[in-house]
């Protein structure tokens, strides 16, 4: 794509040894341009690329360009040093589209910002992952796989084995800083490990749960400080949905948020349990619910149980009782 304004990458890349390294400004290491937008298919080869420019993606749009990848299979690495842009998906305000069919993918964004799989700095991210090995790593304020900073992440998984870890700020699965997360899973092998602020899955800092539905798969959730493993980040506002329908999900909080539901000093969202084997842990600190609200938080929000599913719950997660209807503890888990 290059620097010129408005140039856009049409790039289509079959197999081979393919490297590249990108230290300029605006544009893309693989794809658009300044204001480019870039289009990506990859469908095999070894791809390497190494990113430390500023305001392009690493594979998909240039600055203020949006970024459409699709990878079908062979092993792609991308490191993003940059600032600004996704790894994988849009540059610096540029949302990012990407499919991942099959293939091996390991992203990394070290730097602030943009998410690892998704939007850039201010982009939406749109992801679909329906096989393959995905692994995404973000710094700060973008989600791992999702939005970038002050973003949405829209975000469906079909299978493969997936693993999402972020920084500060962002959801490993979900929005960036200020994002929420609308998230769904149907199956597949899915860890999500949030740092500081940010939901495992689900929201920002500052960003709700949006709607979060697991159908499916094995689902493991760990937040760090103050956010929700599923639900929200610290600071977001209340409200959102979720629904378990299948799967094995085990979601455990840090410090001061809920299992399932709110961040520090936040309330609960609705949550629906119709199946599957849930395990839900709140935060270390006293006061923080496996399903509801986090530490000094408010009302526990909505629980719902499917018919035949029994809930049990626990303070120490060795003594267990039938849930009542009303007295929530810090473990909770279906049988």
């Amino acid at each position: 794509g290059g620097q010129d304004n408005h140039a856009s990458g049409l790039i289509t890349i079959n197999g081979g040894n393919v490297t590249a390294i990108y230290a300029g400004i605006y544009g893309a290491a693989i794809g658009g341009g300044k204001n480019g937008k870039g289009t990506v298919t990859i469908n095999g080869g070894n791809v390497d690329v190494s990113y430390g420019g500023t305001f392009g993606a690493a594979i998909g749009g240039g600055s203020y360009g949006d970024g459409t990848v699709t990878i079908n299979g062979g092993n792609v690495d991308v490191t993003y040093g940059g600032i600004y842009g996704a790894a994988v998906g849009g540059g610096s305000n540029g949302c990012g589209t990407v499919t991942i069919n099959g293939g091996r993918v390991s992203a990394k964004c070290n730097s602030i910002y943009g998410a690892a799989i998704g939007g850039g700095w201010g982009g939406y991210g749109i992801v679909e992952i329906h096989d393959g090995s995905v692994a995404a790593t973000t710094g700060n304020h973008g989600a791992a796989i999702g939005g970038g900073s002050g973003e949405t992440g829209e975000v469906t998984i079909y299978g493969g084995n997936v693993t999402a870890t972020a920084g500060m700020y962002g959801a490993a699965i979900g929005g960036g800083d200020g994002g929420d997360g609308t998230v769904i899973i149907h199956d597949g092998n899915v860890t999500a490990t949030a740092g500081m602020y940010g939901a495992a899955i689900g929201g920002g800092w500052g960003g709700s749960c949006g709607a979060i539905v697991i159908n499916g798969g094995t689902v493991n959730a760990a937040s760090g400080l103050n956010g929700a493993a599923i639900g929200y980040g610290y600071t977001g506002p209340s409200g959102g949905t979720i629904v378990i329908n299948g799967g094995t999900v085990t979601a455990t909080a840090g410090n001061n948020g809920a299992g399932i539901g709110g961040c520090y000093n936040g309330s609960g969202v609705d949550v629906t349990i119709n199946g599957g084997q849930v395990l839900a842990v709140g935060g270390t600190n006293q006061g923080s619910i496996g399903i509801g609200r986090g530490r000094s938080g408010g009302g526990d929000g909505t629980l719902t149980l499917g018919e035949g599913v029994v809930l049990q719950v626990s303070s120490d997660g060795s003594n267990w009782s039938d849930y009542d209807g009303s007295t929530r503890q810090r473990y909770m888990r279906t049988i």
